[in-house]
Parts: C-alpha cells; sequence; structure tokens
C-alpha cells in the first residue's frame, strides 16, 4: 500500500521473468518487490486466452459515475 505507481513503473525484467517461471513450476512462496507482482498482473491478463476488455461494451469502460 506504501508504493506509488506500481502499474505505471515497469518490474525488473530478471526478476519477473524468474518470478513468473517460479510461479508456472509451482514454486513461488513470495515477493517483495510490488513492481514484478504488479507487472505479472498485466502479463496475466494479455496472456488470457479471451481477453476479458472485449466483451465489455465500449460505452460500459467509458460511462463515468
Amino acid at each position: 500500500m506504501d508504493e506509488e505507481g506500481i502499474f505505471r513503473v515497469a518490474g525488473d525484467e530478471l526478476e519477473v521473468a524468474s518470478t513468473k517461471n517460479k510461479i508456472n513450476k509451482n514454486e513461488f512462496t513470495s515477493s517483495k518487490d510490488a513492481h514484478t507482482l504488479a507487472a505479472l498482473i498485466k502479463i496475466w491478463f494479455r496472456e488470457l486466452p479471451v481477453p476479458i476488455m472485449d466483451s465489455i461494451p465500449s460505452e460500459v469502460i467509458l460511462q463515468v459515475h
């Protein structure tokens, strides 16, 4: 909660790749780098077989409350 801009600042490429590899091998235990975890969340969304945002009409996305 103390880290600012986690989805704007890129995680370290080597750390992201290493952590992704550990997750895929079920060997991941923890990480203290919020930027690495945020990068992995973004990668997960990008690699979904059916993109989530494609199923939501653009009118709903652009709607301001």
